[in-house]
């Protein structure tokens, strides 16, 4: 039986993610809400013999899933199927099982990650790291823009990490990047984005940049994912060392696109 998980789950759930734990980076960033306080972020889980075999958050943005073994991924096949995020994210080869969802238009994407030990370019004066003062122009900055987090919801919580970085002209934020999603070892690199007004500059590369140096210092590998069609991207986290790991699908509501 699949049920909503709770705060006394949290241990089960954490045990389940820790299998593959840097493709469950993005579980963890809604653990907090395991209390079920806003009813629109949870998580259901189906245990099989006491054991939590499988897994799904679900918040405004996203939907995804974890599972011991892709034979539990059709009792999930209601939920993610109905789900009203806008996107719901996994492993090409765990989503592929659910087969054609007419509501959803699929994009594939590239996952992947920032060696630990790789040395990025020399730190640059345009780069600032976030403080809490720049919260409410952070919000203002990403209003509108698809950056798949829920940013007015979170960011708090990055600034505090100290895992946003900003390009900021006149004043103005123009560029910004972030993490989240971090655990022990990992964090998730996203919302990287630059005004067109700034744009030919490298501020998002830069950004993206002094964002790797923090995470390498508090010895988390960051990872990334990107839309494998576009080619701006893929040469842009190649010039950062990215290495490709895994292949995502990303299944999109067409009417929130």
């Amino acid at each position: 039986m699949i049920r909503k998980l709770t705060v006394d789950d949290k241990q089960a759930l954490v045990g389940l993610l820790n299998i593959d734990e840097c493709n469950n980076l993005q579980f963890y960033e809604y653990l907090d809400f395991l209390s079920n306080e806003d009813a629109r972020f949870g998580y259901y889980g189906y245990f099989d013999r006491d054991v939590l075999a499988g897994a799904v958050y679900y918040s405004p943005y996203n939907t995804g899933i974890a599972v011991r073994d892709v034979a539990y991924i059709p009792l999930f096949q209601e939920i993610l199927s109905s789900c009203s995020s806008k996107y719901l994210y996994g492993l090409v080869d765990l989503l592929q099982c659910l087969g054609n969802i007419p509501s959803r238009q699929p994009y594939f994407y590239r996952y992947g990650y920032i060696p630990l030990n790789h040395v990025t370019t020399a730190e640059t004066s345009e780069v600032t790291q976030a403080t809490e003062e720049d919260i409410s122009a952070i919000i203002k900055f990403y209003q509108g823009k698809d950056i798949m987090i829920e940013v007015p919801e979170r960011i708090e919580t990055f600034v505090k990490n100290g895992s946003v970085f900003i390009v900021k002209e006149d004043g103005n934020i123009v560029s910004a990047a972030l993490a989240h999603s971090e655990s022990s070892k990992f964090a998730l690199i996203g919302a990287v984005y630059t005004d067109k007004s700034a744009s030919g500059k490298k501020y998002g590369e830069k950004c993206c940049q002094a964002l790797i140096r923090h995470l390498h210092q508090k010895g988390k590998v960051p990872y990334l994912f990107y839309d494998a069609s576009l080619a701006h991207l893929e040469t842009l986290y190649r010039n950062l060392s990215f290495v490709h790991s895994s292949d995502y699908l990303l299944l999109v509501t067409p009417e929130k696109m």
